[in-house]
Protein backbone atom coordinates (compact mmCIF):
# COMPACT_ATOMS: atom_id res chain seq x y z
CA UNK A 1 0.00 0.00 0.00
CA UNK A 2 2.98 2.25 0.79
CA UNK A 3 4.78 2.11 -2.22
CA UNK A 4 1.83 1.51 -4.63
CA UNK A 5 -0.77 4.00 -3.43
CA UNK A 6 0.23 6.24 -0.99
CA UNK A 7 3.53 6.89 -3.29
CA UNK A 8 1.92 5.74 -6.15
CA UNK A 9 4.98 4.28 -7.60
CA UNK A 10 4.78 2.66 -10.87
CA UNK A 11 7.95 0.05 -11.81
CA UNK A 12 8.67 0.33 -15.60
CA UNK A 13 11.49 -1.35 -17.41
CA UNK A 14 12.82 2.60 -18.12
CA UNK A 15 12.06 3.72 -14.72
CA UNK A 16 9.60 5.35 -12.01
CA UNK A 17 6.37 7.05 -12.28
CA UNK A 18 4.58 8.24 -9.14
CA UNK A 19 0.73 8.81 -9.12
CA UNK A 20 0.22 9.15 -5.38
CA UNK A 21 -3.19 8.53 -4.18
CA UNK A 22 -3.04 9.97 -0.17
CA UNK A 23 -6.07 9.59 1.34
CA UNK A 24 -7.46 12.91 3.32
CA UNK A 25 -6.60 11.74 7.32
CA UNK A 26 -3.38 11.19 6.18
CA UNK A 27 -2.22 14.87 6.80
CA UNK A 28 1.47 15.89 6.95
CA UNK A 29 4.60 14.93 5.94
CA UNK A 30 5.19 11.14 4.59
CA UNK A 31 8.24 9.51 4.01
CA UNK A 32 10.16 6.93 3.08
CA UNK A 33 13.73 6.54 3.93
CA UNK A 34 16.44 4.80 2.01
CA UNK A 35 14.74 2.71 -0.65
CA UNK A 36 16.71 0.92 -2.57
CA UNK A 37 16.51 1.18 -6.42
CA UNK A 38 18.66 -0.38 -8.62
CA UNK A 39 21.97 1.40 -8.54
CA UNK A 40 20.41 4.01 -6.54
CA UNK A 41 18.84 4.56 -2.59
CA UNK A 42 15.93 7.47 -2.72
CA UNK A 43 14.67 9.50 0.01
CA UNK A 44 11.26 10.27 -0.87
CA UNK A 45 8.72 12.55 1.19
CA UNK A 46 4.98 13.35 -0.35
CA UNK A 47 3.13 16.78 1.60
CA UNK A 48 -0.41 17.18 1.03
CA UNK A 49 -3.11 15.11 0.38
CA UNK A 50 -5.71 13.90 -2.67
CA UNK A 51 -4.75 12.39 -6.28
CA UNK A 52 -3.89 15.18 -8.00
CA UNK A 53 0.33 15.73 -7.86
CA UNK A 54 1.38 19.78 -7.88
CA UNK A 55 4.65 19.44 -8.27
CA UNK A 56 7.81 16.94 -8.43
CA UNK A 57 11.30 17.89 -7.52
CA UNK A 58 14.65 15.82 -7.52
CA UNK A 59 17.71 16.96 -5.65
CA UNK A 60 16.07 20.15 -5.34
CA UNK A 61 15.03 20.61 -8.88
CA UNK A 62 12.01 20.88 -9.42
CA UNK A 63 10.60 17.98 -12.76
CA UNK A 64 8.65 18.80 -15.86
CA UNK A 65 6.78 15.41 -15.21
CA UNK A 66 6.52 12.45 -12.71
CA UNK A 67 8.97 10.33 -14.00
CA UNK A 68 12.27 9.09 -12.23
CA UNK A 69 14.84 7.75 -14.98
CA UNK A 70 15.81 4.04 -14.06
CA UNK A 71 19.38 4.81 -14.84
CA UNK A 72 20.49 6.97 -11.66
CA UNK A 73 22.76 6.00 -9.17
CA UNK A 74 24.00 7.30 -5.58
CA UNK A 75 21.31 8.86 -2.82
CA UNK A 76 18.97 10.94 -3.70
CA UNK A 77 15.88 12.68 -2.56
CA UNK A 78 13.01 13.28 -4.00
CA UNK A 79 10.27 15.96 -2.98
CA UNK A 80 6.05 15.22 -3.97
CA UNK A 81 3.77 17.99 -3.45
CA UNK A 82 0.09 17.01 -3.51
CA UNK A 83 -2.59 19.85 -4.04
CA UNK A 84 -4.99 18.42 -1.23
CA UNK A 85 -8.18 17.71 -3.92
CA UNK A 86 -9.03 13.91 -4.92
CA UNK A 87 -11.08 13.32 -7.70
CA UNK A 88 -12.17 10.49 -9.20
CA UNK A 89 -13.27 9.89 -12.77
CA UNK A 90 -15.31 6.46 -11.74
CA UNK A 91 -18.81 5.88 -11.75
CA UNK A 92 -21.06 4.30 -8.40
CA UNK A 93 -22.36 0.61 -10.05
CA UNK A 94 -25.10 -0.42 -8.20
CA UNK A 95 -25.98 -4.38 -7.81
CA UNK A 96 -28.72 -6.58 -7.20
CA UNK A 97 -29.25 -6.88 -3.36
CA UNK A 98 -26.89 -9.78 -2.27
CA UNK A 99 -28.28 -10.63 1.00
CA UNK A 100 -31.49 -13.42 0.09
CA UNK A 101 -28.42 -15.53 -1.79
CA UNK A 102 -27.54 -18.72 0.43
CA UNK A 103 -25.22 -18.86 2.72
CA UNK A 104 -21.18 -20.09 2.22
CA UNK A 105 -21.18 -23.82 2.64
CA UNK A 106 -19.22 -24.47 5.40
CA UNK A 107 -18.56 -28.61 6.79
CA UNK A 108 -15.88 -30.81 8.28
CA UNK A 109 -14.63 -33.87 7.19
CA UNK A 110 -14.27 -36.98 9.25
CA UNK A 111 -11.88 -39.14 6.83
CA UNK A 112 -13.99 -39.58 3.56
CA UNK A 113 -17.26 -38.61 4.97
CA UNK A 114 -18.00 -34.30 4.83
CA UNK A 115 -20.90 -32.69 6.75
CA UNK A 116 -22.05 -29.66 5.95
CA UNK A 117 -23.05 -27.71 9.81
CA UNK A 118 -24.92 -24.82 8.12
CA UNK A 119 -26.82 -27.21 5.79
CA UNK A 120 -30.29 -25.58 4.80
CA UNK A 121 -32.93 -27.92 3.57
CA UNK A 122 -33.95 -25.13 1.56
CA UNK A 123 -31.35 -24.76 -0.64
CA UNK A 124 -29.64 -27.54 -3.19
CA UNK A 125 -25.99 -27.97 -3.22
CA UNK A 126 -23.50 -28.72 -5.80
CA UNK A 127 -20.04 -30.91 -5.50
CA UNK A 128 -17.19 -29.58 -7.32
CA UNK A 129 -14.26 -32.16 -7.86
CA UNK A 130 -10.96 -30.73 -9.06
CA UNK A 131 -12.78 -27.16 -9.43
CA UNK A 132 -15.59 -28.84 -11.75
CA UNK A 133 -19.10 -28.94 -11.03
CA UNK A 134 -19.85 -32.87 -11.48
CA UNK A 135 -22.44 -34.09 -9.03
CA UNK A 136 -25.94 -32.32 -7.33
CA UNK A 137 -27.41 -33.49 -3.52
CA UNK A 138 -30.02 -32.20 -1.16
CA UNK A 139 -28.37 -34.18 1.67
CA UNK A 140 -25.88 -32.40 5.15
CA UNK A 141 -23.57 -35.84 4.05
CA UNK A 142 -21.11 -36.50 1.49
CA UNK A 143 -19.09 -39.29 1.14
CA UNK A 144 -16.67 -40.72 -0.97
CA UNK A 145 -14.18 -43.96 -1.07
CA UNK A 146 -11.37 -42.84 -3.61
CA UNK A 147 -8.55 -44.11 -2.36
CA UNK A 148 -6.55 -43.88 -4.93
CA UNK A 149 -5.87 -40.70 -6.83
CA UNK A 150 -5.57 -36.88 -5.93
CA UNK A 151 -8.85 -34.77 -5.23
CA UNK A 152 -10.48 -31.91 -4.00
CA UNK A 153 -13.67 -31.30 -3.39
CA UNK A 154 -15.67 -28.13 -2.76
CA UNK A 155 -19.42 -27.13 -2.16
CA UNK A 156 -21.65 -24.49 -4.09
CA UNK A 157 -25.13 -23.45 -2.48
CA UNK A 158 -27.84 -22.59 -4.83
CA UNK A 159 -31.62 -21.14 -4.19
CA UNK A 160 -33.97 -19.54 -6.61
CA UNK A 161 -32.10 -16.11 -5.71
CA UNK A 162 -28.77 -17.40 -6.86
CA UNK A 163 -25.59 -19.03 -6.09
CA UNK A 164 -22.91 -19.10 -2.87
CA UNK A 165 -19.77 -18.75 -2.70
CA UNK A 166 -17.65 -21.41 -3.27
CA UNK A 167 -17.03 -23.40 0.06
CA UNK A 168 -13.24 -23.99 1.23
CA UNK A 169 -11.80 -26.99 -0.70
CA UNK A 170 -10.97 -30.19 1.05
CA UNK A 171 -8.37 -32.43 0.04
CA UNK A 172 -7.98 -36.44 -0.35
CA UNK A 173 -4.56 -37.19 -0.93
CA UNK A 174 -4.67 -41.23 -0.40
CA UNK A 175 -1.04 -42.37 -2.23
CA UNK A 176 2.20 -40.19 -2.32
CA UNK A 177 5.64 -40.01 -3.17
CA UNK A 178 7.59 -38.47 -0.80
CA UNK A 179 11.36 -37.92 -0.48
CA UNK A 180 13.27 -37.39 2.82
CA UNK A 181 15.95 -34.23 2.97
CA UNK A 182 18.89 -35.92 4.95
CA UNK A 183 22.39 -34.89 4.99
CA UNK A 184 25.12 -37.75 5.10
CA UNK A 185 28.94 -37.45 4.82
CA UNK A 186 27.81 -33.72 3.47
CA UNK A 187 25.58 -34.77 0.41
CA UNK A 188 21.73 -35.12 -0.30
CA UNK A 189 20.26 -38.31 0.35
CA UNK A 190 17.08 -38.93 -1.56
CA UNK A 191 15.18 -41.90 -0.20
CA UNK A 192 11.25 -42.96 -1.76
CA UNK A 193 8.86 -44.05 0.71
CA UNK A 194 5.64 -44.54 -0.55
CA UNK A 195 2.22 -44.93 0.18
CA UNK A 196 2.64 -42.07 2.88
CA UNK A 197 -0.15 -42.21 5.13
CA UNK A 198 0.71 -39.43 7.81
CA UNK A 199 3.74 -37.22 8.79
CA UNK A 200 6.68 -39.12 9.96
CA UNK A 201 10.27 -37.72 11.15
CA UNK A 202 12.75 -36.97 8.74
CA UNK A 203 16.57 -37.51 9.37
CA UNK A 204 17.65 -34.56 9.34
CA UNK A 205 16.36 -31.72 7.36
CA UNK A 206 18.37 -29.46 4.75
CA UNK A 207 18.29 -25.71 5.51
CA UNK A 208 18.25 -24.03 2.83
CA UNK A 209 19.55 -20.38 2.58
CA UNK A 210 21.27 -19.08 -0.87
CA UNK A 211 18.98 -18.06 -3.68
CA UNK A 212 21.86 -18.75 -6.19
CA UNK A 213 22.51 -22.52 -5.79
CA UNK A 214 19.50 -25.29 -6.96
CA UNK A 215 18.37 -28.43 -4.91
CA UNK A 216 17.50 -31.46 -7.31
CA UNK A 217 15.28 -34.17 -6.93
CA UNK A 218 15.09 -37.19 -9.45
CA UNK A 219 11.79 -38.00 -10.20
CA UNK A 220 10.82 -41.19 -12.04
CA UNK A 221 7.65 -42.18 -13.27
CA UNK A 222 5.65 -44.69 -15.21
CA UNK A 223 3.67 -42.18 -16.80
CA UNK A 224 3.50 -37.89 -17.99
CA UNK A 225 1.04 -35.56 -16.63
CA UNK A 226 -0.41 -33.73 -13.93
CA UNK A 227 1.71 -34.28 -10.30
CA UNK A 228 0.97 -32.18 -7.00
CA UNK A 229 3.88 -30.90 -5.25
CA UNK A 230 4.41 -29.59 -1.44
CA UNK A 231 7.30 -29.64 1.25
CA UNK A 232 7.44 -30.40 4.75
CA UNK A 233 9.05 -27.26 6.01
CA UNK A 234 10.40 -25.59 9.41
CA UNK A 235 10.86 -21.76 9.83
CA UNK A 236 11.01 -19.67 12.37
CA UNK A 237 12.73 -16.93 11.50
CA UNK A 238 9.74 -14.48 12.44
CA UNK A 239 6.08 -14.27 14.48
CA UNK A 240 3.54 -15.92 12.63
CA UNK A 241 1.55 -13.07 11.29
CA UNK A 242 0.15 -11.55 7.82
CA UNK A 243 2.63 -8.96 7.91
CA UNK A 244 5.59 -10.98 8.24
CA UNK A 245 8.64 -11.76 5.43
CA UNK A 246 7.14 -14.89 3.54
CA UNK A 247 10.37 -17.25 2.56
CA UNK A 248 9.26 -18.75 -0.90
CA UNK A 249 10.83 -21.41 -2.99
CA UNK A 250 11.18 -21.88 -6.84
CA UNK A 251 10.18 -25.21 -8.57
CA UNK A 252 11.46 -25.98 -11.86
CA UNK A 253 10.86 -29.54 -13.74
CA UNK A 254 13.09 -30.53 -16.06
CA UNK A 255 14.60 -27.02 -16.55
CA UNK A 256 10.58 -24.96 -17.06
CA UNK A 257 9.70 -22.75 -13.94
CA UNK A 258 6.38 -24.46 -12.90
CA UNK A 259 6.19 -21.77 -9.75
CA UNK A 260 6.38 -21.04 -6.45
CA UNK A 261 5.89 -22.53 -2.67
CA UNK A 262 5.27 -20.29 0.08
CA UNK A 263 6.71 -21.47 3.19
CA UNK A 264 5.44 -18.51 5.81
CA UNK A 265 6.96 -18.26 9.31
CA UNK A 266 5.44 -20.35 11.81
CA UNK A 267 7.20 -18.62 15.50
CA UNK A 268 9.67 -16.69 16.31
CA UNK A 269 12.51 -19.16 17.05
CA UNK A 270 10.42 -22.28 16.81
CA UNK A 271 12.54 -24.21 14.35
CA UNK A 272 10.69 -27.38 15.41
CA UNK A 273 7.42 -26.69 14.26
CA UNK A 274 6.10 -27.75 11.36
CA UNK A 275 4.23 -27.08 8.20
CA UNK A 276 3.38 -27.84 4.50
CA UNK A 277 3.61 -25.28 1.76
CA UNK A 278 0.41 -24.58 -0.77
CA UNK A 279 0.11 -27.22 -3.14
CA UNK A 280 1.63 -26.49 -6.86
CA UNK A 281 0.74 -28.12 -10.05
CA UNK A 282 4.11 -28.86 -12.26
CA UNK A 283 3.63 -31.66 -15.70
CA UNK A 284 6.15 -34.26 -15.29
CA UNK A 285 7.34 -36.34 -18.50
CA UNK A 286 7.20 -40.26 -18.38
CA UNK A 287 10.52 -41.53 -16.94
CA UNK A 288 12.93 -39.85 -15.57
CA UNK A 289 12.27 -36.06 -14.59
CA UNK A 290 14.34 -33.68 -12.65
CA UNK A 291 12.77 -31.21 -9.90
CA UNK A 292 14.92 -28.31 -8.62
CA UNK A 293 14.20 -25.93 -5.70
CA UNK A 294 15.77 -22.55 -4.84
CA UNK A 295 15.20 -19.95 -2.08
CA UNK A 296 13.27 -17.39 -3.92
CA UNK A 297 15.13 -14.18 -4.57
CA UNK A 298 13.36 -11.08 -2.52
CA UNK A 299 12.72 -7.69 -3.93
CA UNK A 300 14.74 -4.94 -2.60
CA UNK A 301 11.83 -3.52 -0.31
CA UNK A 302 11.62 -7.06 1.47
CA UNK A 303 15.31 -7.34 2.68
CA UNK A 304 17.80 -9.79 2.84
CA UNK A 305 16.78 -13.41 2.09
CA UNK A 306 15.81 -15.73 5.17
CA UNK A 307 15.90 -19.40 5.65
CA UNK A 308 14.16 -22.64 5.33
CA UNK A 309 14.82 -26.16 6.93
CA UNK A 310 12.93 -28.72 4.52
CA UNK A 311 12.27 -31.97 6.07
CA UNK A 312 10.67 -34.07 2.61
CA UNK A 313 8.87 -32.98 -0.43
CA UNK A 314 5.42 -34.70 -1.71
CA UNK A 315 4.34 -35.74 -5.24
CA UNK A 316 1.02 -36.84 -5.88
CA UNK A 317 -0.92 -37.96 -9.11
CA UNK A 318 -3.30 -35.99 -10.69
CA UNK A 319 -6.03 -38.53 -12.01
CA UNK A 320 -8.26 -36.54 -14.04
CA UNK A 321 -11.75 -37.62 -13.10
CA UNK A 322 -14.27 -39.47 -14.76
Amino acid sequence: MIYNVIAGMKFLPNGIEFRPKVPMCFQGKKTIKSFKYRNAVLDITIKGTGNNLSKISFDGKELADNFIDGNISGHHKIVITMNDIYTSAGKITVTKDLSYLPETPLWQWDGFYGTTYNYNGDNGYKILINDEERYSMRDSVLGTRDTVSYRSFSLLAVNKFGTSYISKPHFITATASAYDFSRYNQQLILQLKMPICGDYNPLDPIEITDTTSWVSIPVTTTEAGNFIVDVLYSNGSGQASLLAPCQMLEVTANGHMQGVVATPPLGEGLWLSKAYSNRLNVRLLKGNNTLQLRLHRPSPQQGQPGKIRLSHLRIIKRTPIS
